[in-house]
């Protein structure tokens, strides 16, 4: 009876885990199979539970009612819609490597001659000839920014690695050492978080909505902060199967939902627009270069100018 029980436990237990993580060859490993949102690209057990809102009752006065409403779309319209003939600039972001795919990435970009910046990954660095030899390439590269996406990724463990504010500044200032030694001159330490939408620009202060206040994460965003690091999240993420790592959009299907975003007014910035990407959902099998130059093509043709994140 108690290993039956036993038993159950270890299933039910397996059935509530639903994070995926990148190995140092650039492949996913699930806990399990389960299916979740990785629209905020972090781990499962870190997101708040939805909140269940009750509709209101409708109350007897409908032309009343009605009038409202139209008053209140007019009202909406006027504050959401941004005018399509200004300046737009897109931020295109690439996570994680160095890792299969990040070749790809930085040949697309070398192709089009676009500025972007990688986030990459202290530790991954040095698993293999190949990723350090990548990574000197993008460091070489004049218009790809190689900035800082910690360390160790947090060794997957992302409520103990953020309750400690000392182990974050010192994995991050790692990190950022070994960006020093690389030979790449940047004025100022620019980052992402592993598993967090977290932005510490200047003025600009937001914790990801995502993770709990309880946690009191912030008092490691505002520690990286303090010890000079600019933080940068992301408006949209270019989203994966989470078991292999296949893109679910087409670039036609990114463009729509890119300009969506922005002409509403969503975007942490007027005027710029930050999308998250990963290097090894542009592997070779998912024909990854193919589908980067469509897309960069596509914002092109529809009057988006690029830059890297220092500029943002």
């Amino acid at each position: 009876m108690l290993k039956r029980f036993s038993l159950l436990m270890i299933a039910s237990l397996n059935l509530t885990a639903g994070w995926m993580f990148v190995n140092d060859d650039g492949t996913l490993t699930p806990y399990n199979e389960t299916a979740y949102d990785n629209s905020y690209s972090i781990p499962q057990n870190d997101v708040i539970k939805p909140i269940e809102i009750k509709p209101k009752k409708r109350h007897k006065r409908k032309k009343t009612l009605h009038k409202q409403k139209i008053k209140k779309r007019a009202h909406q319209k006027k504050r959401l819609f941004i005018n399509s003939n200004e300046d737009k600039t897109i931020y295109l972001t690439f996570d994680d490597g160095p890792l299969n795919g990040t070749q790809n990435v930085i040949d697309v970009l070398q192709e089009e001659g676009i500025p972007a910046t990688m986030f990459m990954i202290g530790k991954h660095i040095n698993t293999s000839p190949s990723h350090k030899r990548v990574f000197k390439i993008a460091v070489s590269d004049p218009l790809i920014l190689v900035a800082n996406h910690t360390y160790s990724h947090a060794n997957r463990r992302y409520r103990r690695f953020y309750s400690n504010p000392y182990n974050v500044v010192s994995d991050l200032n790692r990190m950022n050492v070994v960006l020093q030694n690389s030979g790449q001159f940047i004025d100022g330490k620019y980052c992402r978080l592993a598993g967090r939408n977290v932005f510490r620009v200047g003025a600009l202060r937001c914790d990801d909505p995502a993770i709990p206040k309880s946690r009191h994460e912030e008092q490691s965003y505002d520690a990286l902060a303090n010890e000079g690091f600019h933080i940068y999240g992301w408006d949209y993420q270019w989203d994966y199967r989470p078991r292999d790592g296949k893109l679910y959009k087409s670039p036609q299907e990114m463009l729509r939902r890119i300009n969506h975003i922005y002409n509403r007014g969503k975007t942490k910035k007027r005027g710029k627009f930050i999308l998250l990407m990963h290097d090894f959902t542009f592997k070779d099998r998912f024909n990854g270069k193919e589908k980067l130059r469509e897309l960069i093509s596509l914002l092109r043709e529809d009057g988006w100018n690029f830059d890297s994140i220092e500029n943002y």
